[in-house]
């Protein structure tokens, strides 16, 4: 029965050394509240924006003695390189697609 009572004063004693939790205070830890938080980083954000240089892009800028190239085949005359898109027709029979019928299924062997 000693050790027992002996415990619990311990576990009584250890307890009142606790500190307080600092949200019990009066003042609370010290935080500001949410929409202040907000209203703040909005006003930070407006003022670096406001104080940010504009950026400007330049397209590309060409030069006079080499034009830019046109795209292959952009005007008449031009000739179209090989592989540039639409398939021939006998790449098509290659690989199988077109109006080729199919042949009719066979019976399975036994």
């Amino acid at each position: 029965m000693r050790p027992l009572v002996f415990s619990g004063l311990a576990v009584l004693l250890l307890a009142g050394c606790q500190p307080p939790v600092p949200d019990s205070r009066g003042a609370g830890v010290g935080f500001e509240d949410y929409g202040a938080y907000q209203r703040r980083r909005v006003a930070e954000a407006e003022a670096a924006r406001a104080a940010a240089p504009v950026q400007t892009v330049q397209g590309p800028v060409q030069n006079p003695a080499v034009p830019f190239p046109g795209p292959a085949g952009a005007y008449p005359g031009a000739a179209v390189p090989a592989g540039s898109g639409a398939p021939t027709a006998v790449e098509l029979a290659q690989a199988g697609i077109g109006a080729a019928t199919l042949a009719a299924p066979t019976a399975p062997v036994q």
